[in-house]
């Protein structure tokens, strides 16, 4: 359901001031009236488990504001700040004074805006390192020339186009800066529906009240994006969902699914599907059906479905409840019910899986299948700030966890599969590379992480570059495929003492003694370094049970409450026994 901006008041009266959850704080640098927004921002930041603290400094000052070291912007520290600017205000000659300017000093002018974004992201950066969101911009109104706009050699639209891609190169060129794309909001709900020039022209508010809320919910999409807000996997209902009808009534031959006609929309659908598969996004089906009819539709059906059943990495094809089908899809990837979405067309399926399992997202579909696809677009939940290679490989990662898992059940002792498995172990020091892979991790991994703080790219990339600091990282590889990078270790050193400052892995490994090798290698490198004790602190959260004992059974002694120590001067935690090999570079194999 499209919520309009009065139901955001109401909404925002009922969270009030004090909302729980992770603080966030929010400063924003308009060159236009933009506290409107407020309500948008902070409903949907508390939706997905923020408290947010949201402030909007003076009005079109944002040089005075950032570059002053006396500023009231310089005695706080921010996590995300926004700088929004308007064309109207930051770049008037555009727009009003086009036909006058020569290409060379249109593009003399782009540059000075671009070199002052930069100015302003370097100012927002003084004293800390928020993430920074900037905005295109947007032309309000028609073309200068009209329809012979695209036909000159030099035209407005084209300089906007410019003008917009100058700016975001230049944001690639910074960590942790994003884009908010007020151009692409504007051309999806309309320039008519965007803007309120009686607003604009009372209170220097251009946007209209449905302006407000698509850019509210953009900038908390950003933002979701840039804290890892990012389900893993869809699971989806099959009959009147994936395709018109039902198989095991009609027959495969008579469910509704094509690139023409009537099963076009389910069709575009199963390519949005496919699209998020290909980035990572991984795919299960939980479907009250017989598998023969199943199997046969996408056998008999190939030639119409994107989708073929090999898609899915797990298919629960049953008469079952949804709830537990959904649960045991959980534990065969080991990831929690909170990374899942759930796709069904039956408003009763729906409503049972929200009150048996209410951790799992359950949106509500549509009611006509027609905009099924331009309903999955506009989820943010599937949004990244960075796609790694392990991203890219998601899908076949799971399809091995599946694998592995049938070995284990297979195996007649742990110890059994361990040895069986042929895991080859790789630790890294410092390794640059993977800075964006292991931010991501630190915004996405709960369960195995034992301080659960968060870092940006920059924040990693200081402590590499401090000699104080030290950050190991590791990949396993197996019989079945490779794991890609799935832990973090990150430890200060100070005279003879490396405390641990953030221990996280990723949870498709958890029981495979990777951490206790991990541990006594990171151990004898420590060591030969001059170390004689590690610390380590455990941090509870509701979703990090699974390691409070973890500590200890590594070998670390209690110290006080949830703070353990390890004497490394003369034994080393105990190193298993049943890896293929273990490799730390940049030592040698062992």
């Amino acid at each position: 359901m499209k919520s309009t901006y009065k139901d955001y008041l109401e909404l925002a009266r009922q969270i009030g001031e004090t909302p729980r959850g992770t603080p966030l704080s929010l400063a924003v640098f308009r060159s236009c009236t933009l506290e409107p927004i407020e309500p948008v921002v902070r409903v949907e930041l508390v939706s997905e488990g923020f408290a947010p603290t949201i402030r909007f400094f003076g009005y079109n000052i944002f040089e005075q504001e950032l570059l002053d070291p006396a500023g009231e912007y310089g005695k706080g520290a921010y996590d995300v700040v926004l700088l929004f600017a308007t064309l109207q205000e930051f770049f008037p000659e555009l727009i009003y004074d086009f036909h006058n300017i020569t290409p060379l000093e249109l593009e003399k002018k782009t540059q000075e805006v671009v070199h002052r974004m930069e100015q302003l992201v370097a100012a927002a950066r003084r004293t800390s390192q928020p993430r920074i969101i900037l905005t295109t911009f947007d032309h309000p109104g028609r073309w200068y020339y009209g329809i012979l706009d695209a036909q000159r050699d030099y035209s407005q639209k084209e300089a906007l186009v410019h003008l917009n891609r100058s700016i975001a190169a230049a944001a690639s060129r910074h960590k942790e800066v994003y884009m908010l794309d007020v151009q692409d909001i504007a051309s999806r709900i309309g320039k008519k529906r965007f803007y309120d020039w009686n607003m604009y022209y009372h209170s220097s508010l251009p946007f209209s009240s449905e302006g407000l809320v698509e850019i509210g919910k953009e900038i908390a999409r950003v933002m979701f994006a840039a804290y890892g807000k990012t389900k893993k996997c869809i699971v989806l209902d099959l009959d009147n969902t994936l395709w018109g009808g039902v198989v095991g009534e009609e027959g495969p031959d008579r469910v509704i699914v094509g690139p023409t006609g009537p099963g076009r929309a389910y069709y575009d659908f199963q390519l949005q599907l496919k699209h998020l598969s290909s980035k990572g996004i991984v795919l299960a089906m939980a479907s009250k059906n017989n598998p023969e009819d199943v199997k046969e539709a996408f056998l008999k059906r190939k030639d119409d479905m994107p989708l073929a059943l090999e898609d899915f990495v797990i298919t629960k094809i049953g008469w079952g409840l949804k709830p537990q089908s959904i649960q045991e899809i959980a534990q065969e990837l080991d990831i929690g019910l909170d990374s899942m979405v759930f796709l069904d067309d039956s408003p009763v399926e729906r409503e049972l899986m929200r009150e048996r399992v209410p951790e799992v997202y359950t949106p509500e579909l549509p009611e006509g299948a027609g905009e099924y696809a331009a309903f999955l677009q506009e989820l943010h939940v599937f949004e990244k700030n960075i796609y790694s290679q392990e991203d890219l490989k998601k899908v076949r990662i799971y399809q091995d966890q599946g694998k592995r898992a049938s070995l284990k059940q297979e195996s007649a002792s742990l110890e059994d599969f361990w040895r069986t498995l042929d895991m080859r172990l790789t630790i890294f020091v410092n390794e640059k590379m993977q800075i964006p892979r292991l931010a991501q991790m630190t915004q996405k991994t709960n369960q195995f992480n034992l301080t659960t703080k968060k870092y940006s790219e920059a924040d990693i990339t200081r402590r590499m570059e401090d000699p104080k600091w030290q950050v190991f990282s590791w990949s396993v590889q197996d019989k079945f495929g490779d794991n890609g990078v799935v832990g973090l270790l990150i430890v200060k050193i100070q005279d003879k003492k490396a405390s641990i400052d953030m221990f996280l892995q990723s949870c498709r490994v958890i029981g495979r003694t990777i951490e206790q090798a991990v541990i006594s290698k990171v151990a004898l490198y420590l060591q030969e370094q001059g170390v004689t004790l590690i610390t380590g602190e455990y941090i509870p959260t509701a979703k990090n049970a699974v390691v409070k004992d973890l500590y200890p059974h590594l070998g670390f002694t209690k110290q006080a409450e949830n703070v353990y120590a390890l004497n490394i001067e003369g034994a080393l935690p105990f190193l298993p026994p049943w890896f293929q090999t273990i490799h730390m570079t940049p030592q040698q194999a062992v």
